[in-house]
């Protein structure tokens, strides 16, 4: 993982090579190629990220507009998704439609997607309809590369059973209170780890493993990134938080030692953080759960979670260029349609209006959740900016390895942290 920033970059200029190549002996190959898709829409998309329902719902759409849909449906992650895109850019196949998440804005801004400011600006879309870290996600040096279909956020879940039983209060919902500290979180996950059966072992944890380190900061009233758009690994919130989420398991021993997703299933792990996409699963669960908030690290203000956001773009060699247009919006903000992918992401639409509807069917299917709660958390989350950078991938790999050395205790944060930043800062600050 650690190279795959320059895999990509090797990957296209190893294509661009290939691709004057194949132009220069062979004209006529790319036309050839290009009229393999004789549709008037080409939608670019992860299999993962479409459903039969949702194919359905297109299907439907363009046969009411008289047009015709081609798919191109991708297997495997979003890193492969988007290596598959690069080489249909460079080897001038165009597609009209992309879904994407804010990983690709910065690779998007080079020209494999349009800004869609224009559109919006013309058909005068308010942007303050959306959940606004939504919008930002796709925003990149004053442009906007998608508009946002889905966005969620994270929140505490928790074995209700077993703090009932331990005599534990339910966490709370609303994210201005003054309850659940990160101290009265910690106190809760020591008292739920204990020996169930008295054999001397542990068989019940707090926490099944240490909280995403991507959230730290934000929960201690800092950020990865500043509003100048400098870097630090050194901040004293970064390196607090990260230090009391290391002390999770390194000082508390709250965490599960696997931290496997078995262990929860099992009923063996009281607390984990989760998304809204997260609920449909734990309701196969044999035990009752609830979700609150997420613990407060610092003062008002500090209950913030991370943000994520997937939504629709447009690619540069779009051929229908309004139809795409057309298409994105009506995606995004008509109810009728708009709602198949949020439904199939079990994730917020990220257009405000559809709110209502969205929580209203979820609070339905699953009542044990305090939905409209949950969802207030999308407007305290944090967009995690490190994942702007061209060269996230590399930087991602390094600050994984170098929490892993620091949540198993092999280092101390700070020295960790300092020994790696000027490899991250050279990543950060390079295009």
């Amino acid at each position: 993982m650690q190279q795959t920033g320059t895999f990509i970059r090797t990957l296209f200029l190893a294509a661009a090579i290939l691709l004057a190549g194949a132009l220069l002996l062979a004209p006529a190959a790319a036309a050839q190629q290009n009229e393999e898709f004789t549709a008037d829409l080409t939608i670019l998309i992860r299999s993962s990220n479409i459903s039969d329902n949702l194919r359905a719902t297109i299907d439907k759409w363009a046969a009411g507009r008289g047009v015709t849909v081609d798919y191109i449906v991708t297997p495997g992650s979003w890193e492969q998704y988007y290596e598959q895109m690069l080489l249909l850019y460079l080897g001038g196949v165009p597609f009209d439609i992309v879904f994407v998440d804010q990983t690709y804005v910065p690779s998007a801004a080079r020209g494999i997607l349009a800004d869609l400011t224009p559109f919006i600006e013309r058909d005068q879309i308010s942007l303050d309809s959306f959940v606004p870290l939504g919008v930002d996600s796709f925003r990149w040096r004053g442009s906007l590369y998608a508009l946002p279909s889905y966005v969620s956020n994270l929140a505490m879940g928790y074995n209700a059973d077993m703090f009932a039983s331990s005599g534990i209060q339910e966490i709370v919902t609303n994210w201005d209170s003054d309850q659940f500290t990160w101290s009265e979180f910690v106190d809760i996950g020591k008292k739920l780890t204990i020996d169930r059966n008295g054999d001397g072992t542990l068989d019940q944890w707090g926490l099944r493993r240490v909280p995403p380190w991507r959230i730290a900061p934000f929960m201690f009233g800092g950020d990865w990134v500043d509003a100048d758009g400098t870097l630090s690994l050194r901040t004293p919130e970064l390196l607090k938080s990260i230090e009391e989420f290391a002390a999770l398991a390194v000082d508390h021993g709250i965490t599960h030692p696997s931290g496997s997703s078995s262990a929860l299933a099992s009923g063996a792990v009281a607390m984990e953080p989760v998304g809204q996409y997260t609920i449909p699963t734990w309701e196969q669960y044999n035990w009752k759960y609830g979700v609150g908030v997420m613990p407060r690290g610092g003062g008002p203000g500090t209950r913030s979670t991370i943000l994520y956001a997937d939504g629709f773009g447009m690619g540069s060699l779009s051929r229908n260029p309004q139809l795409a247009w057309d298409f994105i919006r009506t995606f995004v903000t008509e109810p009728e349609v708009g709602m198949a992918m949020p439904r199939h992401a079990a994730s917020v639409p990220a257009y405000r209006p559809m709110h209502p509807q969205y929580i209203d069917e979820v609070s339905a299917a699953y009542p044990r959740v305090d939905w409209l709660a949950f969802a207030e958390g999308l407007f305290r989350g944090r967009v995690f900016q490190v994942r702007f950078s061209p060269n996230f991938a590399e930087i991602e790999a390094l600050l994984n390895q170098v929490t892993n050395e620091i949540f198993a205790g092999t280092k101390p944060a700070r020295t960790a942290l300092a020994e790696v930043e000027p490899q991250v800062l050279a990543l950060w600050n390079s295009d």
